[in-house]
């Protein structure tokens, strides 16, 4: 496999020469020469953007460590359900929704990859460039295929070129990011579209809305706003008697997720987890913050964080100009949409009180959509090349937000093992004493260790980060976990907990620290020894059965 060292130059070198390709390729069809504006050239521009998204992201994606605790959650959650498949009774994202789980199982399954961080963040960019492809189907169908590309190519320069780990891993964000691109592009095509509604898009647009809730909670009101403004879109292309079967066709589509997750959830009896460590604990993100529009004020001084910045700036020059000059006081149906766009998504990023960077990935595509209203106001009155010249600008700013030092790379492969992951000390204990077959179970932060092992979680919790939280949930968390753990006799126990160098210290977290599981642990487990600050345990019947065999 492919590896890069900290100073790539044939990496760098190629990267000039995709990024110029596609820079030309993308302002060509807005020169004023017809021969430019034929779709085969829109075609190929595009498909360059979404190649140079992927050629910048390469040193990430073959990067084969964890760049985020996340991934871990997810990447040993799929391993999971490819052998317990029931989410909620295997395993539990806690804020995450399972089709975060789920596409990494099929991804992995279907096309014979191993579980690891590669695979994850091979799916985290095909889902970012569908994204961009149905985002940029949208901007087209709006105005035209050359605003589309100018409007897009910034966005790709940021999200290939930023090195920041919140924007780079595998996240909860790009499922959901998918699914509301494919939202926004059936509404524009419907409300584009002089045919009467094809009954099959208002389906899938409300599908995509339901499928949106088990992603990710947090980006309901997105979805929420724009199946509202769906409703709406509805009425004004319908006669009387098509209205109510076309909402009922978008609300089937819309109900159908949700109805056959509660439908197995009651077969299988974990409707309650569903609702205690799914809907409760995205319900207490947030309470403790000091409300929306303080956590937007804080994060205007976020060096990181331009996306509300440029969010707001152009939001309030597009609203002076098309209210001030242009004296439109109502809003058009593509204002409104516009309008709760932006507004919800607001509301899905701050409404917990900000508190990871990674939530930000949300504002990119309505940030896109923004710059590509500016640049159409702009068209109006200028000649072609002022967008363009916007573009250009755009890109550079974008491009200095990465913090990017050009020539070196951050993500140095080429000095380790890619695949497969190379086993720790606490690794090799663990396939001393445990069969492949066989679930582990980890108390803390460690969740490479099910990776480099290839064994399935015991709990339905690949780390304990929940029950580090002062708040209600923390004892219901702890009960299940100990709970859980009691009902078999896992060969292999780990705590986690290191003594320095982190908040979660073992002084504080360590498996000691709770009376119940202490005892539990004390009874039935032995402690094999330390290695890298992590406490192997192993049953007493297993050291048992070990040594009947010698």
């Amino acid at each position: 496999m492919i590896s890069f060292n900290n100073s790539p130059t044939l990496y760098w070198a190629g990267v000039f020469f995709l990024f110029t390709s596609t820079a030309l390729l993308t302002i060509t069809p807005s020169l004023p020469d017809q021969r430019f504006k034929k779709n085969g050239i829109i075609w190929i521009a595009l498909l360059f953007q979404l190649l140079l998204l992927v050629y910048l992201r390469l040193p990430i994606i073959v990067f084969n460590e964890a760049l985020n605790p996340d991934e871990n959650l997810f990447i040993v959650g799929a391993m999971t359900l490819a052998e317990s498949p029931l989410y909620w009774e295997s395993v539990d994202g806690c804020t995450s929704g399972p089709f975060n789980f789920y596409i990494v199982t099929i991804f992995c399954e279907v096309f014979d990859q191993p579980y690891d961080y590669i695979s994850a963040r091979m799916i985290g960019i095909i889902l970012l460039m569908g994204s961009f492809f149905f985002s940029f189907l949208a901007l087209r169908t709006i105005f035209n295929a050359s605003i589309a590309l100018l409007s897009l190519f910034p966005a790709v320069a940021f999200m290939g070129l930023t090195k920041h780990w919140d924007f780079v891993n595998f996240s909860s964000e790009h499922l959901p990011m998918f699914l509301l691109s494919i939202m926004l592009y059936l509404f524009v095509s419907i409300y584009k579209s002089k045919l009467p509604i094809n009954k099959i898009q208002i389906f899938v647009f409300g599908l995509m809305a339901g499928c949106v809730i088990f992603t990710k909670l947090q980006a309901i009101p997105i979805a929420f706003c724009l199946t509202l403004i769906g409703y709406w879109l509805i009425y004004p292309k319908q006669h009387n008697h098509d209205l109510l079967k076309n909402a009922i066709i978008l609300t089937t589509g819309g109900v159908l997720p949700i109805v056959v997750l509660v439908l197995i959830g009651y077969k299988y009896n974990f409707l309650d987890k569903i609702w205690i460590f799914y809907i409760e604990n995205n319900l207490a993100y947030g309470k403790e913050s000091y409300g929306l529009i303080h956590s937007i004020y804080v994060s205007l001084s976020d060096p990181i964080n331009f996306f509300i910045r440029a969010t707001l700036v152009l939001s309030i020059i597009l609203l002076i100009y098309h209210v001030l000059f242009k004296r439109q006081l109502m809003p058009t149906m593509l204002g409104s949409l516009m309008a709760l766009f932006i507004l919800s998504t607001i509301v899905s990023v701050y409404k917990t009180g900000f508190m990871f960077h990674h939530y930000l990935l949300f504002l990119v595509f309505p940030v896109v959509f923004l710059f590509a209203f500016l640049l159409n106001d702009v068209a109006e009155y200028t000649k072609n090349y002022i967008i363009i010249g916007l573009s250009i600008l755009a890109t550079i700013y974008t491009i200095a937000q990465t913090s990017t030092i050009l020539f070196s790379n951050y993500f140095i492969s080429s000095d380790k093992p890619q695949r497969p992951l190379s086993v720790s000390k606490t690794g090799h204990q663990i396939l001393k004493y445990s069969h492949p077959d066989e679930s582990l179970v980890v108390w803390g932060d460690a969740g490479r260790l099910y990776l480099e092992t290839k064994r399935t979680q015991g709990v339905r919790w690949s780390n304990s980060h929940w029950g580090m939280y002062s708040d209600s949930l923390q004892k219901n968390f702890q009960k299940e976990f100990i709970m859980e753990l009691k009902e078999k006799p896992f060969p292999v126990f780990v705590d986690a907990h290191p003594t320095k160098n982190t908040f979660m210290t073992r002084d504080k977290l360590g498996y000691e620290t709770n009376k119940e599981l202490k005892e539990h642990i004390d009874s039935n487990y032995q402690l094999i020894g330390e290695f890298d600050e992590q406490r192997v345990f192993v049953h007493k019947e297993r050291l048992i059965e070990m040594n009947a065999t010698k």
